[in-house]
């Protein structure tokens, strides 16, 4: 299903060598064929590759926007019950993060076009009742009208104005809507509308950054977090509408998918409010690698029977009835011990000197993230039995670690403007040189445009050493008088596993890129 991704340790122990540093794998380069969504029959998989290869962007990028897609018809139909009294519900909320040039609304187009078809397919269908609808509507608001002119002229003769107005209101309540499940404009009463008309289920998605900037207040002068957090967690929630009645939501499903330009989160990374009442750590976050520069100009189109494969599922659970209670995925004993096994060594690292210490509220919600994939992939295929085997959820357990490293790297980007520019470029000069060892002077070298004294760089180092991306060696005892050694920084080997240039197509058996161990050893 989804593919697997070298295993390893998630950080270094202080006592550990070098070698044992965080194995980020392939996750910083984009994922494996092996890796990428699929399951065992390929079409899922082959439909992914071919939209990565057609608009010639980084498999992983489509392979994560797709996840919420294909969530959002499983929403409130399906729920993953892991044992009794811990359930997920299939949201997912998603951002990749690439620059400009990336050809990232033509990914979101063709991801989401099926569900666009749909409704309109469903707005054509309900043509004749709309209709029907508004001249019933129109009706009662010239009798209400009627009677409102004669009262004011008339008192005493106006008729039964309340039950009128009863009446129309009742006509209002019944008219059927068109179903609109995808939202672009990210102010929360926007999604709390949508989530209310569409059965407390909706997306945003978006390749553009103004839903953040309008989530963060851009016009109402201060975010707004409610809906966007209730949405993940299936929270109650009652939306206050000026002017109008509360949308009240019992069970909302949120998905987000984003794929846009990284200084469109700048903000929302750095906002306390957001990491502190847990919003930024409900995302799976990556910045996949470019290929831009190295792209294929002329590419064959993304074969139609894709196309309608994808299309077709996503249509066929559209059209299923929402219940009132979901149908609820559980695990296969094999899958649970495997689960439990996976959840003691993430509890493991999140201890004080643990490895996901430094990012505990988005590691709290890993192994929960994780099941909620599995249960996308089990459920998006009409399969029978519905149940998640340990097949299934070792995939998407497999995720853990790129989604490791891409949320600590996405955090980078919420810092002091200069600290985060500093700590990317030598980040950059690091990977593209594949650089092993280097001191504080060779660091300052590579980036005195922007730094004029040495001393600027610090927070920079600290900063690349709290992601793991590289460590202090341990000074050895001053030897005598005169000015001490520039400390001297390892780099952690495992994003420099990679070649440069960046891998073309993943599914190209002669890609060096995508061959290599692979171990299940970190889900088993």
């Amino acid at each position: 299903m989804l593919l697997r991704i070298t295993s390893g340790e998630l950080r270094p122990q202080a006592i550990t060598p070098i070698e044992s540093i965080a194995r980020f794998g392939e996750g910083l380069n984009g994922l494996s064929e092996e890796a990428v969504l699929l399951q065992r029959r390929g079409r899922l998989k082959d439909f992914v590759l071919s939209v990565a290869e057609c608009y010639q962007v980084p498999v992983d990028a489509v392979a994560l926007m797709a996840l919420p897609v294909m969530a959002l018809p499983l929403s409130k139909r399906f729920e993953v019950e892991a044992m009794r009294g811990w359930r997920e519900q299939l949201s997912l909320y998603v951002a990749v993060l690439m620059p400009s040039g990336e050809r990232k609304s033509a990914i979101v187009r063709q991801l989401t076009e099926p569900i666009y078809a749909w409704q309109r397919d469903q707005a054509t269908g309900m043509a004749d009742v709309l209709r029907q609808f508004e001249n019933e509507e129109k009706i009662a608001k010239e009798r209400l009208d009627r009677a409102r002119r004669k009262a004011a002229l008339k008192p005493g003769e106006s008729g039964d104005i309340d039950g009128l107005a009863q009446q129309l209101a009742d006509i209002e309540a019944a008219r059927p809507r068109p179903p609109s499940l995808i939202v672009t404009d990210g102010t929360s009463e926007a999604i709390a509308r949508a989530l209310v008309l569409n059965h407390e289920r909706a997306m945003l998605a978006a390749a553009e950054g103004d839903a953040i900037d309008i989530l963060m207040g851009r016009y109402s002068g201060a975010p707004n977090f409610g809906v966007w957090l209730s949405g993940h967690s299936g929270d109650a929630v009652e939306s206050i509408r000026r002017g109008r009645e509360p949308d009240r939501l019992a069970h909302p499903a949120l998905q987000i998918a984003l794929f846009v330009q990284p200084e469109a989160v700048a903000e929302l990374l750095a906002s306390r409010q957001a990491l502190g009442r847990g919003l930024v750590p409900r995302f799976f976050f990556s910045i996949p690698e470019s290929r831009v520069g190295y792209r294929k100009l002329r590419t064959d189109p993304v074969p139609v029977e894709l196309i309608d494969y994808f299309g077709a599922r996503i249509q066929q659970h559209l059209a299923e009835p929402v219940p009132t209670e979901p149908t609820l995925i559980r695990l296969t004993p094999d899958a649970a011990e495997c689960l439990d096994a996976y959840r003691e060594r993430n509890e493991a690292h999140l201890r004080p000197d643990g490895d996901l210490s430094q990012i505990r509220s988005w590691g709290n919600k890993l192994p929960g993230g994780l099941l909620r994939v599995a249960g996308i992939l089990r459920a998006f295929e009409p399969i029978s039995p519905l149940v998640i085997d340990v097949e299934t959820l070792r995939c998407a357990l497999s995720l853990g670690p790129y989604l490791t490293a891409h949320y600590e790297r996405t955090l980078m980007l919420g810092g002091d403007d200069i600290t985060v520019d500093l700590a990317q470029r030598i980040d950059s000069w690091l990977r593209r040189k594949r650089v092993t060892t280097f001191s504080r002077r060779d660091a300052f070298n590579q980036v005195k445009g922007r730094a004029h004294q040495v001393e600027v760089i610090d927070p920079a180092l600290d900063l690349l050493q709290e992601r793991h991306r590289i460590r202090q060696r341990p000074e050895a005892p001053a030897g005598g008088p005169g000015r001490p050694k520039s400390p001297v920084f390892e780099v952690n080997p495992a994003p420099l596993q990679v070649e440069n240039p960046p891998p073309q197509y993943p599914h190209n058996p002669q890609n060096p890129a995508v061959r290599g161990s692979e171990t299940e050893g970190d889900v088993a």
